[in-house]
């Protein structure tokens, strides 16, 4: 996957992991349910891994919201009811979420200053907005692309 940076592009790998396949249409790495006993009655998907890039300029100042993450189920309808947490936060930025109407807004505490890019994990998990019953998990895998100027 290729995205732009602000003056420069970068190609990325993201294989699935094993037992995932690509959807062809919305280029997801997706988990079938192959077992009822592991998925909610109805479900087609185990997992599903969004990849998302995000290009910014340099002076990204702090508690400002980067990008919202947004779970819509397998009719692309989407899941009111969601927890979020930062599997694997980078190194060298401790980004945070909050919730915001059943999305999940990322931010960090620090500014965005310098030439860098940053990777962090977020998995989400789905429930029935009736009776609480977990519906779905998605896991996000981000990039952030910070340009060395500030346009």
């Amino acid at each position: 996957m290729c995205f732009n940076k602000r003056g420069d592009v970068s190609c990325i790998d993201i294989p699935c992991p094993d037992n995932y396949t690509r959807d062809p249409l919305t280029k997801y790495c997706v988990l079938e349910c192959v077992d009822s006993s592991l998925c909610p009655e109805g479900a087609k998907y185990a997992d599903v891994i969004e990849f998302r890039t995000l290009a910014l300029p340099s002076g990204i100042l702090p508690q400002q919201d980067l990008i919202r993450l947004t779970v819509l189920n397998q009719n692309n309808v989407k899941m009111t009811k969601n927890d979020f947490i930062i599997l694997e936060n980078d190194p060298k930025v401790n980004f945070q979420l909050r919730l915001h109407e059943g999305s999940g807004i990322l931010f960090t505490e620090q500014p965005l200053e310098e030439l860098e890019t940053y990777k962090i994990k977020v998995r989400a998990k789905s429930y029935n907005a009736v009776t609480g019953v977990l519906q779905y998990q998605t896991t996000f895998m981000i990039h952030i692309s910070i340009s060395a100027y500030p346009y």
